[in-house]
């Protein structure tokens, strides 16, 4: 619909460990790109594909202007309880991102950015 502002992708999903194809992913970004509207991608469960590869809508043509992708190391290093998340942004949608984050968080425990931080620079076949 020409309404339409934001298209939400969670993939892949849970709790059913659903994945968008690349053909799936090919479509919302034709959609997204005709009528205008960004992209919200929540690809917190992204290193937990057993069977292919993780693919991601950023990566299609005109998709990292219009595209806010969401992770974290929650899942990916077994940090759940410690919910330290990312987002990648386009360059508009910063300054309002990062005003609305100023008001609802402060920092994250020190401990937290010590584990993210050894997880990250850990080699994946070492984890």
């Amino acid at each position: 619909s020409p309404r339409t502002k934001l298209i939400i992708l969670c993939s892949p999903g849970n709790p059913t460990g659903g994945v968008l194809t690349s053909q799936d992913l090919d479509a919302v970004a034709d959609v997204a790109r005709e009528s205008g509207a960004y992209v919200l991608s929540d690809e917190i469960y992204s290193s937990l594909i057993f069977d292919g590869q993780h693919d991601t809508i950023l990566l299609r043509e005109g998709m990292p202007e219009r595209c806010v992708l969401l992770d974290g190391c929650s899942k990916a290093f077994a940090m759940t309880g410690w919910r330290l998340g990312f987002g990648l942004f386009p360059k508009e949608l910063v300054e309002p991102a990062r005003n609305l984050a100023i008001n609802s968080w402060t920092c994250i425990p020190p401990f937290v950015a010590a584990g993210a931080i050894t997880a990250l620079d850990t080699p994946k076949e070492e984890l």
